[in-house]
């Protein structure tokens, strides 16, 4: 869910207060600009545990199949990993007893890259799918799952387009933002910080304008800041570089968003 938001937050474009903005509209997520964060994570299963500091709060549970409490994330409360084969994993999350997120884990044949294939049922609505990449850095200790080693970020190769469409306003005095999703909110310009409707993680969100051609967006948990996001608009008005700071995980990211 974090990348999707992200994602979809990311497009919330403002320029001057005009009469009809140029930022008003429908954009669309440009998969092929993604420019992935450059931090190493390391993933490991082995005596049937599964350890992975890819994520806030870091996840260390049995892969056996069953659910398992899991203490610090907002959005989900129980966790299980399914061990399907030598290459592949699979990975079921839940909250409050119901489910909100699946993937499956798969490393290729040569061991350099990993894909997950996720389901995402958090949003109200509708679900998000979509296959995104990790390139191995490092090796896992011998005899380890092939999963085990240290990876980096790489490709987004799919995602549904409801996960990558947004509608925006500019008002003038303020932002509203909304996505097929449900996923949105109504922020005034330097004002204070509004609920992200829709998230079940609690974020809130405040904007504020950086020129005549930009905006910065915090995203906050609980008034700690957990996200910024700085928006550019292209001179043609017809794209956005979307860059933003994950304050929780220590990275930094790049996407484009076009106009449609």
């Amino acid at each position: 869910m974090k990348l999707i938001l992200a994602f979809a937050l990311a497009a919330g474009i403002a320029g001057p207060a005009l009469a009809a903005s140029p930022f008003d509209g429908t954009w669309k997520g440009d998969l092929a600009s993604y420019k992935p964060p450059s931090k190493v994570f390391t993933r490991s299963l082995v005596g049937g545990v599964y350890k992975s500091d890819s994520s806030v709060p870091p996840v260390e549970i049995k892969a056996d199949g069953k659910f398992h409490p899991i203490k610090g994330d907002p959005y989900i409360d129980e966790k299980m990993i399914t061990i399907v084969d030598a290459s592949t994993l699979e990975q079921a999350n839940r909250k409050a007893g119901k489910a909100v997120a699946k993937s499956t884990m798969t490393v290729s044949k040569d061991g350099k890259t990993l894909s997950i294939a996720y389901t995402d049922m958090t949003a109200p609505g509708g679900t998000l799918t979509g296959t995104n990449t990790e390139t191995r850095v490092a090796a896992g200790p011998k005899g380890s799952h092939a999963i085990s080693g240290q990876w980096k970020r790489g490709a987004v190769t799919e995602a549904s387009a409801n996960g990558l469409e947004v509608t925006m306003k500019d008002t003038g005095k303020t932002f509203e933002l909304s996505s097929p999703t449900g996923v949105g909110y109504t922020a005034t310009f330097g004002g204070a910080a509004v609920p992200l409707k829709g998230d079940p993680g609690k974020v809130t969100v405040k904007v504020a304008r950086a020129g005549p051609r930009a905006i910065v967006e915090t995203d906050m948990r609980d008034g700690k800041v957990i996200s910024v996001q700085k928006m550019t608009v292209s001179a043609d008005g017809k794209a956005v570089v979307v860059d933003i700071a994950d304050k929780e995980m220590g990275t930094t990211s790049q996407w484009t968003v076009r106009k449609q």
